[in-house]
């Protein structure tokens, strides 16, 4: 699924992604796919998937939207996965992409995400949409436990708390600029609820079902469903998840198969 984590309720609606038929063109809106059902799904092309922060999600004018492709082609190795790729993605809504085991879904994802590269065409993400990525991997071979997992895309919390640092380490040593420094530094803190972490972190996880006496388990322990449970929490106390913009300065999540095991 690609959408954004809207706070009012998001229009919904679905793409196929299938093989062309001979002498067919794209049309906007529907992804065609070479791919057969019974292709072999790639495999993953970075070492950074299980860390957003490592990406470069590809920017540019989209023209109010928060993400466009056009006339996008996705290959990998000597195969194309996706060609003539069109969509529009607008503020709000919600779209599922549909289609055969291998065709492409995923690794569609990954280049939104900017954990890949597309092969030819546009493909735009609104220049300050903030941009999350739930990977099928979930949190598989994570040594941290469930709270720490949780709280480690949390960035935008974690830089303002690094200016405050910084802020307050300028005042010990005479800065002249410091006290203005600080001011700044701590709005911007209270601005991304740096007082709040705590309870935010308590409320996710007593939301997907986690008892208090869990948090502390080690991801690795747990089973496939309760670990893509934690990398839901994970994707809704990033900044993506966690955004209080709206429109295409708001944030924008991609789920690839969120309800893989959950019992």
């Amino acid at each position: 699924a690609i959408g954004r984590g809207a706070r009012a309720a998001p229009r919904a609606r679905a793409r196929s992604m299938s093989a062309p038929r001979a002498g067919s063109e794209a049309r906007p809106g529907l992804i065609r796919c070479r791919a057969q059902a019974s292709s072999p799904s790639p495999t993953a092309e970075t070492a950074c998937s299980s860390r957003l922060t490592c990406a470069e999600v590809p920017r540019g004018d989209t023209a109010g939207a928060m993400m466009t492709l056009d006339d996008v082609r996705v290959t990998v190795g000597d195969r194309d996965l996706l060609v003539g790729a069109n969509l529009r993605v607008e503020p709000g809504e919600t779209v599922g992409l549909v289609g055969a085991n291998g065709c492409g879904k995923s690794t569609l994802l990954r280049c939104v995400s900017g954990l890949r590269s597309h092969d030819a065409g546009e493909l735009r993400v609104a220049q300050r949409a903030d941009v999350g990525y739930l990977e099928q991997t979930a949190v598989s071979g994570s040594k941290l436990t469930v709270a720490e997992e949780a709280r480690s895309r949390m960035t935008h919390v974690k830089a303002a708390q690094d200016a405050v640092r910084a802020a307050e380490e300028a005042m010990a040593d005479g800065d002249a600029n410091a006290a203005a420094m600080l001011v700044a530094a701590n709005d911007a803190f209270e601005a991304v609820g740096g007082n709040t972490v705590e309870r935010r972190v308590a409320d996710v996880l007593t939301g997907l079902g986690f008892a208090k006496e869990a948090w502390d388990r080690p991801c690795a322990a747990l089973s496939g469903g309760w670990q893509m449970r934690v990398a839901l929490a994970r994707l809704l106390l990033s900044p993506a998840g966690d955004s209080r913009n709206s429109g295409i300065t708001g944030g924008f999540l991609l789920l690839d198969e969120p309800t893989n095991h959950l019992d």
